[in-house]
């Protein structure tokens, strides 16, 4: 895990993608950091990537699931559920079939796209997008808590359950992170954030951050100078602009 945040860290810094932009009332520009987030919630989700299956069934599809369409995906989910199987989660980010189904009707998708890569990182941010990822006026907690609701590997940031997976009355489920990373990846997700917590120490800004990074006698690196490179995959074309409005959403009774 130390690795994987610095690795992080890095990510945010070195900068990955910059994909989203909201403009604020005095004109300034932030552009939103979505892709460490992203690379967390996959490692902690599905560690097995973007064809990842739930562990709780023996039932495989006869495709990788990254070359499935969506309607294949929902309707081998909907056989898993009708089977009895604890949990229907595909994929890197693990949508249930409820999550899933929800997504794309609330999004008029069409259900013959293929849930590969770009697919699913979109519907990702989707529900990033949902929770208030994308607003940075928001208090991260209130992110995290909404994000924590679709994804039990994320921990609560609130509450007498803070630090524990929404779902863990569920015997199977359990936070996989501390919600101190998570609020740090929270509070890096815009530039002007990240430039404030390089400015942090290692364990204030909740990650042990890697000598490239504050290897000047501990002193950190001027950001400025630091070339940024394009994200791997690229940004998504399909990924939101700024945050919705929030939408009804179901309550999602199904264990993960």
């Amino acid at each position: 895990m130390r690795k994987l945040l610095t690795s992080i860290l890095m990510g945010v810094v070195l900068c990955t993608a910059l994909p989203v932009s909201a403009g604020t009332s005095g004109g300034v520009t932030y552009r939103y950091l979505d892709r460490p987030f992203l690379e967390l919630l996959g490692y902690l989700e599905g560690p097995k990537g973007y064809n990842d299956i739930t562990g709780f069934t023996d039932l495989r599809p006869v495709r990788p699931v990254s070359q499935m369409t969506i309607r294949e995906v929902l309707d081998f989910q909907m056989m898993l559920r009708q089977k009895g199987a604890k949990s229907s989660a595909m994929g890197r980010y693990q949508f249930i079939y409820k999550t899933l189904d929800y997504l794309v009707k609330l999004h008029d998708m069409d259900t013959n796209q293929l849930f590969d890569k770009r697919m699913q990182d979109h519907l990702a941010r989707l529900e990033m997008a949902r929770c208030g990822f994308y607003d940075r006026t928001l208090d991260v907690r209130e992110v995290g808590d909404c994000l924590a609701h679709t994804w039990a590997a994320l921990p609560l940031l609130t509450g007498k359950n803070r630090g524990k997976s929404r779902y863990v009355e569920t015997g199977i489920n359990s936070a996989r992170t501390s919600p101190e990373v998570m609020e740090a990846i929270l509070r890096a997700r815009s530039v002007r954030d990240v430039l404030l917590a390089a400015e942090l120490k290692p364990a204030q800004a909740g990650f042990n951050v890697s000598g490239q990074i504050y290897g000047n006698k501990g002193h950190p690196m001027r950001l400025a100078r630091v070339r940024r490179a394009a994200d791997l995959d690229g940004p998504s074309q399909l990924a939101p602009r700024r945050s919705p409005s929030p939408e009804p959403r179901p309550k999602n009774l199904e264990i993960q």
